[in-house]
């Protein structure tokens, strides 16, 4: 059977864990929040761009500018994530 200090050294050390994920916990919701707020905040702007993008390619000749191009075939998804990764290309998305 275990002694008594053991035991209390052992909850002791549960306790400290606890505390140190709660923290974790915060920090990423702080983080994810934060994320989320500039997100918010930039969408205004992304649909003004976007519409400012489709207002010129209408305009423009399409055979003028090899991105302007209709492509036959799959589309491609690029996902960019902010991660210090390679960028994941996926077909057919």
């Amino acid at each position: 059977m275990p002694s008594l200090q053991f035991v209390r050294r052992k909850i002791d050390s549960v306790k400290k864990t606890q505390k140190i994920t709660k923290a974790m916990k915060m920090v990423a919701a702080a983080k994810l929040k934060r994320t989320q707020n500039r997100i918010l905040a930039a969408r205004p702007y992304a649909l003004k761009m976007r519409e400012a993008i489709r207002n010129l390619s209408r305009r423009v000749n399409r055979d003028a500018h090899p991105l302007l191009r209709k492509r036959e075939g799959a589309h491609r998804h690029v996902d960019a994530d902010g991660r210090d990764e390679r960028p994941r290309i996926m077909r057919g998305v």
